[in-house]
């Protein structure tokens, strides 16, 4: 569903998205924001001592692939052909980055932030993604408009995997890897600030997939680079958020809790995928191109891309940490308390 500007009046956010001609509803933010760390220089010191301790790290006493996982248990995700009920046709722009962003905002009620509670900060920060990116659809999803699209567009497992992710941060990890995969487009993340003038078509000239390197590692199935999910630009169909959606399905319908909260569906779990799905392609793509997310305290995090920051990830009076409310939950004490899934997980793909 599309909405042009005049209906976002109700969100107070008309003149944020002035310059975008039509828009969709949608909206969560499940990124990290590493705020402990006091400097750049301190990061690594950083990691090594507390990603254990913030992301609740199980060990994993098993070598088990992906591959191995398939044969070992009869149950798999639906073939990707069958993933999609009405697969978009392609175009001649159908390799590129097309020109959309994504905007997501989950909670235990649909619907978004009500206007009084909007600081200017985070009206500044939606804006920034208009006036820096003339041209671009900014469509928002919330709750029950993301249940609606998976419903329409999507084999009936993914929204069954959608409603067995109680946590909203993961619910959007899973959500935002669809919309990529069906339409492509750009996802950023709810407080983000775009920096620099036509970054996304500039990206898109040198690239049909972006994302960047994360603080942290993880030791899941085998050591490999997190890849931050909370700034990504790909084509339709892109083979590594398919990667993506595959290993989403598999973890979550075997409830996996080796490794930390970051590894089931979120930015520990997009890296695996990367590197798997270049692996089979033997591709150095994404390390060509790649960006990197730095822990600048200036920004409350940044994005940086050919060495220049282009994307501040907090904005300015927005709150650094996560805060996730009454009408909010907490993925990490899910993740600990062993309630990340649902209960009937291991039914997912008979669905």
């Amino acid at each position: 569903m599309r909405l042009n500007i005049a209906a976002i009046i109700i969100f107070s956010i008309i003149l944020v998205f002035s310059q975008s001609q039509t828009l969709q509803l949608v909206t969560i933010e499940g990124d990290i924001s590493s705020g402990a760390a006091e400097s750049v220089e301190s990061v690594e010191d950083w990691i090594s001592s507390s990603f254990n301790e913030i992301f609740g790290v199980e060990e994993d006493n098993t070598n088990t692939t992906i591959s191995q996982h398939t044969k070992q248990n009869n149950d798999q995700p639906p073939p990707i052909e069958t993933w999609l009920l009405d697969p978009p046709e392609e175009t001649a722009d159908s390799h590129a980055i097309p020109r959309i962003i994504n905007k997501i905002y989950f909670q235990k009620e649909s619907g978004y932030p009500p206007s009084e509670s909007m600081p200017a900060g985070l009206i500044a920060a939606h804006k920034s993604w208009a006036d820096m990116n003339p041209g671009y659809d900014i469509r928002y999803f919330d709750l029950e408009q993301a249940r609606r699209y998976l419903q329409q567009h999507f084999h009936a497992v993914f929204l069954r995997a959608f409603d067995c992710l109680p946590a909203f941060a993961s619910k959007s990890d899973l959500f935002r890897m669809t919309l990529l995969y069906r339409e492509g487009g750009w996802h950023t993340d709810w407080k983000q600030v775009c920096l620099e003038r036509h970054i996304l078509q500039n990206i898109t000239e040198a690239a049909d997939f972006y994302a960047d390197y994360d603080l942290w590692e993880s030791g899941d199935y085998f050591k490999h680079k997190c890849v931050q999910n909370a700034f990504i630009g790909s084509k339709p169909r892109h083979p590594n958020i398919a990667k993506m959606l595959e290993m989403q399905l598999i973890n979550i319908q075997t409830s996996r809790y080796s490794g930390a909260a970051l590894d089931p569906v979120g930015t520990c779990c997009f890296g695996r995928a990367i590197h798997v799905s270049e692996e089979e392609r033997n591709s150095q793509r994404f390390s060509q191109v790649a960006g990197k997310f730095l822990n600048d305290p200036e920004h409350g995090g940044a994005f940086q891309f050919s060495g220049r920051t282009i994307v501040k990830h907090k904005c300015d009076d927005c709150g650094q940490n996560q805060d996730w409310g009454k009408l909010g939950n907490n993925y990490l004490d899910m993740y600990k308390r062993r309630q990340f899934y649902c209960e009937d997980a291991a039914s997912l793909f008979h669905t």
